[in-house]
């Protein structure tokens, strides 16, 4: 009777489980992504003197790059979601879709402009190495702190909003003056960022 009704509660649990689409639906406003997100073990590499793509000083390679990560473009939202994703069926002050690409509005996703605002502050640390300073700072001092300052909040909000709950732990080396020191490798559930940067390329209807 035991082992019945334990397989029983094991394929209720089965049916009843939500999938990685169901779950971002349930967690977020309405984003035509949400079908299409699905998740994946990764594991950071991520130590003080890890060698990545995308720290250190500007060079014309590292530049590309960071575009890469979030110069996609808009996509349409849909007339009717419109009231799901901004909480008013008020349309009337949102740049249109052209129609042969859509009825509804333009809309850029969060996560982009979110990798814009901290492409904007890492070459803010760096202004005085480029050459020629970058669209986005290469306007009055003021201005410049102006949207550094809006990107801080951004980031600020997204991350109270959202905040990363998985642990990391700390490294012991007794052998060591400092012997603990946090592992930045970390292991977490992370969206497949290929696939989603894959539908919006298929799906942006303007640059």
């Amino acid at each position: 009777m035991t082992l019945i009704l334990i397989l029983w509660i094991a394929i209720w649990s089965g049916r009843n489980a939500l999938s990685d689409q169901a779950c971002t639906a349930r967690l977020n406003v309405y984003s035509p992504l949400a079908p299409v997100i699905e998740y994946e073990h990764y594991r950071y590499h991520n130590g003080l003197h890890e060698i990545s793509p995308y720290r250190g000083p500007p060079t014309r390679e590292r530049e590309a790059a960071w575009d890469r990560l979030w110069q996609f473009g808009a996509i349409n939202i849909p007339t009717s979601e419109m009231a799901a994703l901004n909480g008013s069926s008020d349309a009337g002050i949102y740049k249109k879709t052209q129609q042969d690409k859509g009825e509804g509005f333009n809309a850029i996703i969060e996560g982009f402009h979110m990798l814009h605002c901290l492409n904007t502050i890492r070459q803010f640390t760096y202004l005085d190495e480029f050459e020629e300073r970058p669209i986005g700072l290469n306007k009055s001092d003021r201005a410049n702190r102006e949207h550094v300052d809006h990107c801080i909040e951004s980031l600020r909000l997204t991350l109270m909003c959202k905040p990363d709950i998985t642990p990391f732990l700390i490294k012991v080396n007794e052998t060591k003056e400092n012997s603990e020191i946090a592992d930045f490798d970390s292991f977490h559930k992370c969206v497949n960022w290929d696939k989603l940067t894959a539908w919006i390329d298929e799906n942006k209807v303007a640059v």
